[in-house]
C-alpha cells in the first residue's frame, strides 16, 4: 500500500478497523506457520530433512 491509500484508511474509521483486523490475522497466521515449521524441524530426524531428489 502506498501513502495515499494509508491516508484514506486513517480518515475512514470503518476501513481503518478492517485494515487493522486484517493485519492482526495476517501476523497471527505468519507466526503460527513459523512456530509449526520450527517444531517440525526440531522433532524430525536427520534423514527426514534431507532432500532425496
Amino acid at each position: 500500500m502506498d501513502v495515499v491509500n494509508m491516508d484514506r484508511c486513517t480518515q475512514q474509521p470503518r476501513l481503518y478497523v478492517g485494515m487493522v483486523l486484517l493485519l492482526i490475522f495476517a501476523e497471527v497466521l505468519g507466526l503460527y506457520g513459523t512456530i509449526v515449521g520450527i517444531l517440525m524441524l526440531t522433532r524430525s530426524g536427520m534423514d527426514v530433512t534431507e532432500c532425496v531428489y
